[in-house]
């Protein structure tokens, strides 16, 4: 018991960091301007929307975040660790 709730705690403590994290803010935006464009030249070349932007921006995010959990609990079940100094 204890050790699930030390795994939920270092969960939140983890998305609480992702929430500070500017540059999780900055590739958002991005995302998001990327697929604005898209939008507008969908609109030019076929006058009509085929996607709509934030509906793309969603599932981005929430495919982003499902792959995310998979490799950490694949990286979490052999074993693998990555340093501070490594991801730098």
């Amino acid at each position: 018991m204890d050790v699930l709730l030390e795994m939920l705690r270092q969960a939140g403590s983890a998305a609480v960091q992702l929430l500070l994290s500017p540059f999780y803010y900055i590739s958002v935006i991005l995302i998001m301007l990327q697929y604005m464009r898209q939008t507008r030249l969908e609109r030019k070349l076929f006058h009509v929307r085929l996607h709509a932007w934030p509906g793309q921006l969603g599932r981005t995010m929430l495919a982003g975040l499902i792959v995310g959990v998979l490799l950490s609990c694949i990286g979490l079940f052999l074993g693998i660790t990555i340093t501070g100094e490594a991801v730098l």
